[in-house]
């Protein structure tokens, strides 16, 4: 029973790591080329 339950924690453990890696990686890969634009913008007016 104690290996299945550890198991089973670090199981979700992951599980929920991934789903906040796949929530913050578009974010993150997006906010660099969003704050390069911005700069560029404001460099031109």
């Amino acid at each position: 029973m104690k290996m299945s339950r550890m198991t089973r924690y670090v199981a979700a453990w992951i599980a929920g790591f991934a789903i906040l890696l796949a929530s913050f990686a578009p974010v993150l890969v997006h906010a660099l080329p969003s704050g390069h634009d911005q700069l560029d913008s404001i460099g031109a007016i």
